[in-house]
Protein backbone atom coordinates (compact mmCIF):
# COMPACT_ATOMS: atom_id res chain seq x y z
CA UNK A 1 0.00 0.00 0.00
CA UNK A 2 1.45 3.32 -1.02
CA UNK A 3 1.91 5.79 1.76
CA UNK A 4 -0.22 8.05 0.88
CA UNK A 5 -3.02 5.67 1.04
CA UNK A 6 -1.61 4.81 4.66
CA UNK A 7 -1.35 8.66 5.78
CA UNK A 8 -5.28 8.85 5.09
CA UNK A 9 -6.16 5.20 6.51
CA UNK A 10 -9.11 5.93 8.50
CA UNK A 11 -8.11 5.72 12.69
CA UNK A 12 -11.60 5.28 14.07
CA UNK A 13 -15.47 3.93 13.19
CA UNK A 14 -16.14 7.91 12.62
CA UNK A 15 -14.17 8.41 10.06
CA UNK A 16 -15.73 5.16 7.97
CA UNK A 17 -17.57 6.05 5.10
CA UNK A 18 -20.88 3.86 4.17
CA UNK A 19 -21.70 0.46 5.55
CA UNK A 20 -24.02 2.62 7.61
CA UNK A 21 -25.85 -1.01 9.71
CA UNK A 22 -22.57 -2.52 10.36
CA UNK A 23 -20.88 0.61 11.56
CA UNK A 24 -24.04 0.70 14.33
CA UNK A 25 -24.07 -2.52 15.35
CA UNK A 26 -20.56 -2.23 15.76
CA UNK A 27 -20.65 0.89 17.83
CA UNK A 28 -23.67 -0.85 19.82
CA UNK A 29 -20.89 -3.81 20.34
CA UNK A 30 -18.00 -1.09 21.60
CA UNK A 31 -19.99 0.36 23.85
CA UNK A 32 -21.39 -2.85 25.71
CA UNK A 33 -17.90 -4.36 25.23
CA UNK A 34 -19.27 -7.71 23.92
CA UNK A 35 -17.73 -7.82 20.41
CA UNK A 36 -18.05 -10.95 18.50
CA UNK A 37 -15.56 -12.98 16.15
CA UNK A 38 -15.86 -11.41 13.21
CA UNK A 39 -14.85 -12.69 9.26
CA UNK A 40 -14.49 -9.37 6.89
CA UNK A 41 -14.60 -10.76 3.21
CA UNK A 42 -14.70 -8.89 0.17
CA UNK A 43 -12.10 -7.84 -2.53
CA UNK A 44 -8.82 -6.40 -1.97
CA UNK A 45 -8.70 -2.83 -1.28
CA UNK A 46 -12.54 -2.30 -0.16
CA UNK A 47 -11.63 -1.27 3.72
CA UNK A 48 -11.53 -4.91 5.41
CA UNK A 49 -8.38 -3.95 7.65
CA UNK A 50 -9.09 -0.63 7.88
CA UNK A 51 -12.74 -1.47 9.07
CA UNK A 52 -11.21 -3.81 11.61
CA UNK A 53 -8.89 -1.61 12.82
CA UNK A 54 -10.89 1.24 13.84
CA UNK A 55 -12.80 -1.13 15.46
CA UNK A 56 -9.81 -2.51 17.59
CA UNK A 57 -9.29 1.19 18.52
CA UNK A 58 -12.46 2.04 19.09
CA UNK A 59 -12.87 -0.64 21.71
CA UNK A 60 -8.76 -0.35 22.98
CA UNK A 61 -7.73 -3.41 22.08
CA UNK A 62 -4.44 -3.55 20.43
CA UNK A 63 -4.15 -4.91 16.76
CA UNK A 64 -2.28 -7.90 15.01
CA UNK A 65 -2.42 -8.41 11.73
CA UNK A 66 -1.13 -11.75 9.94
CA UNK A 67 -0.52 -12.70 6.24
Amino acid sequence: MSSLALMFRPKNLDEICGQKAVKAAFLKFIATSKIPHSIFYGPAGCGKTSFARAVASGANYDFYEFD
